[in-house]
């Protein structure tokens, strides 16, 4: 197997087994004298596990893990009953000692404490799979849980070697039956392979296989029985390998399959072995095939981290670094620190960087809390606080994504801010979390329910605030003398795009960001050392809710309180297009740096957006600094607004060509403040030799460092949750170099907010609640984002869009997951205000490009109907592609026929798919999306990091559709690609041309009320009434313009409380309501744009006769 599972792991496992309510321990006991198979059939006790699995399953939900078992209730001993089951094998009620092999660590264990081994199962005949011991278990649980969580679910099964080792050589079978182990071996494999294909075709697709016989070979003690009695442990080492590959080879590539190694958990907290991992580290993680590793890590007698540098870049590992067998809580500081330094070893081996390894761990108890019924010495209390403690730990070290919190909160419409936001200064997530509570169009998020996100990191969060994280720590130390002030000092922030801080640690803010900054920059214990000097590198004007609104404009004065001395252009500072960067950075108090991309357009040798290309600082104490700019090839292509002709120069030529010229002019240090991904920075610090002292990266959105030929590379994080202080002091050897020592900061809860800093963000955020009311667009037909329209049918406003994404990006085909369209209403025809806009296209992850087969299309397409008549999200909007369906058919078999570009799908050819970052990372079933990255087969043309937002992009679109207003500046090449979008989108959805308005006065509510103010020429004139939003760049509104954007405001609240109103009534009346007719050609009075007419076209067909 091959390709590092997404979904499972995840960062916050448990083991499996669990604590057993009294009332089940006790039907146990009573039972303590029966076979195995006749208590698992015993009726009592089966009602007894009905109501503590359906308790535990509520519990793990409630304690946010995805990972859900039944906590092995059902099993007497965590391996259950797989080989009693099995034909050929027979369970010994009271076994022979002899035929033990005494030193292995659990018969060990029973010898000395005067009992024989419990379970004793023997091979009496040939071994065949007869049926599923497991699969009766799995189907209680999987009914458990919604539809969507059931691929999370884990079960354990037993060790294929667990009645082997224990016995003596020719003991675990009768030689008339097997001739030898490998002969014996075949059918365990045989009957493993059936048994993982019977819970794969039940709908498992995360198992996990308990081990400690495995980690026994780590026991000295054992190792020396081996030996005394002649045998070769190394050689049945290699069997047991052979036999794990025999039995998990060959299931399905989409189960994922764990094995977890312990020294022993017997009841009452019992170990049996101690040995650390080296001996076997090798074969364990490169010659079984499996997808994860669960390791015991809480003690030393598990060894160190060591041998996890033999972990592949293509397998994950969760450290069980919190114990089972004790109450006492460990210090999550101290589990941080353990964390990390298993990072760095995972790292070291793989040709990694910590954040990369990281990317691969998970966290978990060491092992189960009662892997014998009885359980370890701890209390269900205590059970909670260590899964709480390990839930805790994972989201210290792998916080949410910002949009965790957004996607929930921005799920929601904002038409009802005016009912909602008292205050003119309520901060922007203020209100729309306000427009959470008062809307209900939507499910809420439960507390403890989560959404999975990628490779394992959840977007889960504790039921309670998790305590902030340390804020500082050492990312790199010189090791020299600390004495006297240094040379210099220097911060360094890179992609910032939210100013509010998130819920999740750290929680960054441009407030706390800029307290930091004050910190360094004024502190007492710096008085008398160099003034700091800062630095940035790229992408701040755009993607966020704000910057849809602003251009970028909110971040200029950010920027520059920072004390920002210098940027690397970013790819998505030209989102809103040359012409606007430019305008942007002339507002700066910093130049802009970019030395390798070329426009000729501007000159010989001039950068793109007139950027310079390497700039000189002189510091507080007179040291000189030479900086130069440099950007990546791969974010060039990804945007389509570039000026035409543009000029790469290779990073690295350029930076041998100007870095001389800086040190000719002076230069005593030189810093590359760079936007490009960390391999091109490293092949940049590869390629110079040392040249550059320091390159200061950006583009990715993680804290790294590492030190290439005397470079050092560094990137320090996103979106002001984290930056890095240096400090470089000059080497006394006259050699010219310096040392450097960097010190992380996160931005956590506990630092407080900057006043000015915050009153600067509330300002920002609250004029965006008047830019909201503007029109941007006008619609002569009615747009239809009801839940009930685009969840169970093709939509005019889901055609609209798709060709729009489609066409931006010239892809093949478009398909975008109904759930994107989050209006819930018509929007009738008439103008199209910015909140419409904002509040039905909500989301935060980008639209992305792909490169798939057709059959990941022909999936994708079968996932898409799978749970129709629901009205899931996951029901498909598409361009270019037409289908048709049979809902009457099982799910997974209901695509009739499918084409793109009017020719049938080529199920071997691969298309160019746009479609939304939430698809390509395989949510809502999409698993045929899944982007290479994060562990699919599914090519990234362009990633998210550099796709911009759907709200975005149809800002840009109606934008083009002006007459009048348009962004002062709109450049050339954004004209151009624009034209040509509105142009082919027109194709399908036609334009109206502008019509001079017969109005010649704001139309006002009537004084007398009535019906009369409700007609829709009525509505549509007062919503007009509000200046569209880009008849200027100005960042002052006017009394008039506010005064009718409140107007504006009341009525939209007023349409809504008469849609629910009225939606009551008709229901009531029996009057079936339908969407309005799309205006004539002599109804659209609208002066300053062109009328869109999205249109249904038949792309999307049901063929079995339903409604």
């Amino acid at each position: 197997m091959s390709g590092n599972k997404q979904r499972p792991p995840f960062r916050a496992e448990h083991i499996g087994s669990l604590l057993r309510p009294k009332e089940l321990t006790e039907r146990r006991v009573e039972l303590d004298d029966a076979k195995v198979l006749d208590i698992a059939h015993d009726k009592k006790l089966n009602e007894i596990e009905d109501k503590a699995i359906n308790e535990i399953v509520k519990l793990q939900l409630d304690l946010g893990f995805h990972a859900i078992n039944d906590g092995e209730y059902r099993r007497h001993l965590f391996w259950g009953t797989f080989f009693p089951n099995l034909e050929g094998f027979e369970e010994i009620v009271a076994p022979d000692w002899s035929m033990f092999r005494m030193y292995v660590p659990d018969i060990a264990a029973f010898t000395e404490a005067g009992h024989k081994p419990g379970e004793s199962v023997v091979c009496t005949g040939k071994i065949k799979h007869v049926g599923s011991s497991y699969l009766p278990d799995w189907n209680y649980l999987k009914n458990l849980v919604p539809a969507d969580r059931v691929k999370e679910l884990k079960i354990t099964l037993a060790a294929p070697n667990w009645y082997h080792l224990r016995y003596k050589k020719g003991m675990a079978y009768p030689e008339s039956v097997y001739a030898n182990d490998a002969e014996y071996f075949k059918d365990i494999g045989v009957a493993y392979a059936t048994e993982l294909q019977v819970l794969y075709d039940n709908g498992c697709r995360n198992v996990t296989i308990d081990d400690p016989n495995l980690a026994y070979f780590c026991s000295e003690k054992m190792l020396a029985g081996f030996k005394q009695d002649g045998e070769d442990a190394d050689q049945l080492l290699d069997s047991y390998v052979k036999l794990y590959n025999d039995c998990i080879t060959s299931r399905p590539s989409d189960m994922h399959l764990g094995i977890h190694l312990c020294r022993g958990n017997f009841a009452y907290s019992r170990h049996f072995s101690e040995g650390g991992y080296d001996r076997i580290a090798t074969k364990l993680f490169k010659e079984i095939n499996a997808d994860t590793y669960f390791l015991e890590y809480d003690t030393e007698r598990a060894g160190t981290f060591e041998p996890l540098k033999e972990l592949p870049a293509n397998k994950n590992v969760v450290l069980g670094v919190i114990t089972s067998k004790f109450p006492e809580l460990e210090d999550i500081n101290k589990l941080r620190e353990r964390v990390f330094s298993a990072a760095d070893i995972i790292a070291g081996g793989s040709g990694q960087t910590r954040e990369e390894a990281l990317k691969r761990m998970g966290v978990s108890p060491q092992c189960g809390f009662a892997s014998h019924h009885l359980g370890n010495s701890v209390t269900r209390d205590d059970m909670i606080a260590k899964l709480k403690l390990v839930r805790q730990l994972a989201d210290s070290i792998w916080p949410g994504r910002d949009n965790v919190i957004s996607l929930h909160e921005l799920s929601l419409v904002l038409v009802d801010i005016a009912a909602i936001t008292r205050s003119r200064e309520l901060r922007l997530i203020d209100f729309i979390g306000a427009s959470i509570d008062a809307h209900h169009s939507l499910p809420q998020v439960p507390t403890g329910s989560n959404k999975h996100l990628s490779p394992l990191q959840d977007s889960d969060m504790p039921d309670k605030k998790t305590p902030p994280p340390p804020n500082e720590s050492i990312t790199y130390s010189s090791g020299s003398e600390k004495g006297g002030s240094p040379d210099l000092r220097i911060v360094h922030y890179n992609d910032v795009y939210h100013v509010d801080s998130s819920s999740s640690e750290p929680v960054g803010g441009a407030a706390r960001f800029m307290s930091l900054i004050q910190h360094y920059r004024e502190g007492a214990e710096f008085k008398g050392q160099p003034e700091l000097l800062t630095f940035f590198s790229g992408d701040a004007f755009n993607p966020s809710l704000e910057s849809s609104v602003t251009k970028g404009d909110h971040m200029i004065p950010l920027l520059n309180n920072i004390g920002t001395d210098a940027a690397a252009l970013g790819n998505h500072d030209l989102d809103f297009g040359v012409r606007k960067f430019r305008h942007l950075a002339s507002k700066c108090n910093f130049p802009w740096l970019i030395a390798n991309v070329l426009d000729p357009a501007l000159g010989d040798d001039v950068p793109i957006g007139n950027c310079k290309k390497t700039h000189m600082i002189t510091s507080s104490n007179g040291i000189k600094i030479g900086l130069i700019g440099l950007g990546e090839r791969e974010w060039l292509a990804t945007i389509n607004s570039l000026p035409p002709n543009l000029i790469y120069k290779s990073a690295s030529e350029t930076a041998r060509e100007l870095v001389p010229q800086l040190r000719a002019e002076g230069a005593e240090i030189v810093i590359a403040v760079t936007h490009m991904r960390e391999p091109n920075d490293n092949k940049l610090a590869e390629q110079t030799d040392g040249i550059i002292d320091i390159i200061l990266g950006g583009h990715d959105h993680y804290y790294n460092h590492s030190l290439i030929k005397g470079t050092h590379v560094l990137r320090s994080g996103t979106d002001f949750k984290q930056l890095s202080y240096i400090e470089a002091r000059r080497r006394p050897d006259g050699s010219g170099r310096w040392d450097i020592d960097i010190t992380r900061r996160d931005v956590t809860s506990e630092i407080p907010e900057h006043p000015p800093t915050l009153e600067l963000v509330d300002k920002v955020t609250a004029s965006l609640k008047v830019t909201l009311q503007k029109p941007v667009g006008y619609t002569a037909a009615p747009l239809d984002a009801r839940f009930r329209t685009v969840r169970l049918q093709e939509s005019n406003i889901g055609n609209f869009v798709c060709d729009i994404m489609r066409h931006h990006y010239s892809g093949d085909c478009s398909l975008m997951a109904s759930g994107t369209i989050r209006g819930d209403q018509v929007y009738p025809p008439g103008p199209i205000l910015l909140k419409d806009i904002m509040s039905c296209f909500p989301f935060e992850d980008p639209v992305v490009v792909i490169r798939v087969v057709g059959q990941a299309i022909w999936d994708a397409l079968e996932n898409s109907v799978s749970l129709y008549p629901a009205l899931e999200g996951r029901f498909p909007q598409v361009s270019n592609i037409k289908f048709e369906y049979d809902a009457g058919k099982p799910p997974g078999s209901r695509i009739v026929s499918a084409s793109i570009g009017g020719e049938p799908i080529d199920l071997a050819k691969k298309y160019v798919l746009v479609t939304r970052g939430y698809m390509a990372r395989g949510k809502d079933g999409y698993d045929s999306l899944l982007v290479e990255p994060e562990g699919g087969t599914a090519e990234e043309i362009v990633s998210e990091e550099n796709g911009i937002l759907i709200s975005m992009m149809l800002r840009q679109y109606f934008m083009s559709l002006k007459v009048m207003g348009q962004w002062k500046h709109w450049g050339a090449s954004m004209g151009r690609h624009w034209n040509e979008v509105t142009s082919k989108v027109g194709a399908n959805h036609p334009h109206y041309k502008p019509c001079s308005p017969t109005r010649t006065n704001m139309s006002t509510p009537s004084e007398n009320g009535g019906w009369d103010n409700w007609k829709p020429e009525k509505i549509r004139e007062r919503r007009c009434s509000v200046t569209n939003l880009e008849e200027s760049d100005s960042e002052s509104e006017g009394e008039t313009t506010r005064r009718r954007g409140r107007v504006v405001e009341h009525l939209d609240k007023e349409i809504q409380i008469m849609r629910r109103v009225f939606g009551k009534w008709a229901r009531l009346a029996g009057i079936e309501s339908k969407v309005a007719d799309e205006l004539k050609a002599g109804e659209v009075e609208v002066d300053w744009t062109r009328a869109i007419a999205p249109r249904v076209e038949g792309r999307i067909i049901r063929v079995d006769g339903g409604n």
